[in-house]
């Protein structure tokens, strides 16, 4: 099955080998052809689930802000941006049980059982106004290519609120397929992460003050 999911035999064997673990995820988020591959083979203790994954339908235009969600070892967490910020509110707290267990390991259906419910993660609203944001995202990018900048970012906030309307970041990258990513620059909301001297460029907020 190694092979089929991109992996090295010597990496899974031990995987395999463990006693006490009755389950070990090998992959994650494989392709249809691969997940048919693996049951068609119809291995003892190999088995296909379902598992739910995080869409960005504003791809790249946002890639920077939100971050991504990916796997820490075996678990999901937050990355960059609002996903790795706001990542233990989102994630809510998973629940567990524990249980007596007979010689076998089985649960024991009359013994004693400790549940504890898992708590579902806050949802995050952004004042990101999506026109907005893919006219900043589109100006960014044709302005970053006229002037031969390495990077380039953009902020539009509501002047009478303080509501950020668009943040655009360039490069930047679709947080779909942030494994596809070679540049880790990218991953990064300049925006708001990177610091530099106003200097000309904050006379307009001294106008404006005025």
């Amino acid at each position: 099955v190694a092979p089929l999911l991109g992996l090295e035999a010597a990496a899974v064997e031990p995987v395999l080998a463990k006693q006490d673990d009755p389950y070990e995820p090998l992959a994650h988020e494989v392709t249809d052809q691969v997940a048919a591959s693996v049951e068609a083979l119809q291995l003892p203790g190999i088995r296909v689930s379902p598992e739910t994954v995080r869409a960005y339908p504003a791809g790249d235009s946002l890639g920077a802000v939100t971050g991504f969600v990916g796997y820490v070892g075996d678990r999901r967490r937050g990355q960059y941006g609002l996903e790795q910020y706001w990542d233990s509110t989102l994630a809510g707290t998973q629940g567990s049980i524990r249980s007596e267990r007979d010689a076998t390991g089985s649960l024991i259906a009359l013994g004693e059982h400790d549940v504890t419910p898992a708590v579902h993660g806050a949802d995050l609203y952004l004042t990101i106004d999506t026109s907005v944001q893919q006219k900043t995202c589109t100006s960014l990018r044709e302005a970053v290519a006229k002037h031969g900048a390495a990077s380039g970012s953009a902020i539009v906030m509501d002047p009478a609120t303080g509501a950020i309307r668009a943040r655009g970041n360039g490069p930047t990258f679709d947080p779909n397929r942030y494994r596809e990513v070679t540049d880790q620059t990218s991953f990064i909301d300049s925006a708001s992460s990177v610091t530099y001297e106003p200097g000309s460029v904050f006379k307009p907020i001294t106008m404006a003050g005025a």
